[in-house]
């Protein structure tokens, strides 16, 4: 896949699966169509030192007002470092913990 690609928004219709795991911890970022998106945990980027997930968002000039749910699956700190950004950043979005 080339550079270029990796910063095109999934088209409307596409489902996308985002996997971010710069070092310590896993986040996945799931665009389910329409600009629906969802994210699971968070972790941060090690050189930026803010959450992978909303980087990533920013590359792909899509909003993180656009999240519907955000999901920590687990209280580790690997799952949920940045956690409370990520939820800050996106105003729409519900919270669930399992």
């Amino acid at each position: 896949m080339s550079v270029d690609k990796l910063h095109i928004s999934p088209a409307c219709d596409e489902v996308e699966v985002s996997v971010f795991g710069p070092g310590y911890g896993e986040c996945i970022l799931i665009h389910a169509g329409d600009r629906n998106l969802f994210i699971l945990d968070s972790c941060i980027d090690p050189t930026s030192q803010q959450p992978a997930v909303l980087e990533y968002l920013s590359k792909i000039n899509m909003s993180p007002t656009d999240v519907k749910l955000v999901i920590a699956t687990h209280w580790h700190d690997d799952h949920i470092r940045g956690l409370s950004k990520v939820f800050k950043a996106c105003q729409n979005a519900d919270f669930t913990c399992s």
